[in-house]
């Protein structure tokens, strides 16, 4: 995500692929170990429990945080709007750079829950 807030009107389209080449492995590469730790901190009758609800959860912070993203940039579109006739390029993309610094608090703080979580060693039964 900070990658992605550092984007500007002169930014490449490389640049941006490149970016959110990284920003897709990171989360890729993150959802499978928050499933793996939920269903380890539980017994094996409530594992089909955790797994469903850890998904479900997943879709609805999605969509709450989508909500709020585009709340933002209908915001920043809305309030500067009304000072220029047409929307411009710099116009979007101070819009989209408020959603990525946004973004980017929302990740440093799930980064920082989860120093709090507590330590569960994974079991070796099957």
């Amino acid at each position: 995500m900070f990658l992605l807030s550092t984007l500007t009107p002169s930014t490449t389209n490389l640049e941006i692929i490149l970016y959110e080449i990284i920003t897709g492995v990171g989360a890729g590469l993150a959802m499978p170990i928050f499933m793996i730790a939920a269903q380890n901190a539980v017994s094996k009758r409530d594992l089909g429990v955790v797994t469903s609800s850890s998904m479900y959860f997943e879709q609805l912070g999605s969509v709450v945080g989508l909500a709020i993203l585009g709340t933002i940039v209908n915001m920043t579109l809305n309030s500067n709007i009304q000072n220029t006739v047409n929307l411009t390029s710099p116009l979007l993309v101070t819009a989209l750079h408020n959603v990525f610094i946004t973004a980017l608090i929302m990740n440093i703080v799930g980064f920082i829950i989860c120093f709090f979580l507590r330590d569960v060693h994974m079991s070796d039964d099957m």
